[in-house]
């Protein structure tokens, strides 16, 4: 049988003085294939009129300093975050896209099969200039 989870995020967005941050939790998908390890979920907007009407979250710890978020809907958009490098990502909107510079500050990684948390840091860059400082928290636990 197939353990069941329930993950909670905390994302936080720090734009100058000015800093944001955003909780939730939901059932998620949690399990480790060939070393790496994945939380898969569905996130539902304010906006949202149908259960079908979300985006799908893959994150997958490849290892202590490598992590992809990857967000599936209308524009999908994927994040590469490797410890203190440096990479480019391209933010599609309704309105055209955008590349950001993705600079990992920190990733601390404590997820066991059973659970655990994983913490990342990391700056959005336009170019050389700092856009927001960014993290975001997700504990994994057994439903």
């Amino acid at each position: 049988m197939d353990k069941k989870f329930l993950i909670t995020l905390i994302a936080t967005q720090k734009i100058n003085d000015d800093t944001d941050s955003v909780t939730f939790t939901a059932p998620a998908e949690f399990y480790i294939k060939d070393g790496t390890k994945y939380i898969v979920y569905k996130e539902y907007g304010d906006s949202s009129m149908t259960s079908e009407d979300f985006v799908l979250n893959t994150i997958k710890v490849y290892s202590p300093e490598k992590v992809s978020v990857t967000r599936k809907q209308k524009y999908t958009s994927r994040l590469f975050l490797e410890k203190f490098n440096t990479h480019q990502t391209q933010y599609r909107t309704p309105v055209g896209s955008i590349i950001f510079g993705v600079m990992c500050t920190d990733i601390e990684d404590s997820l066991t099969p059973d659970g655990g948390t994983l913490n990342v840091e990391y700056n959005l860059l336009q170019g050389a200039s700092l856009i927001s400082e960014n993290s975001f928290k997700i504990t994994v636990k057994e439903a």
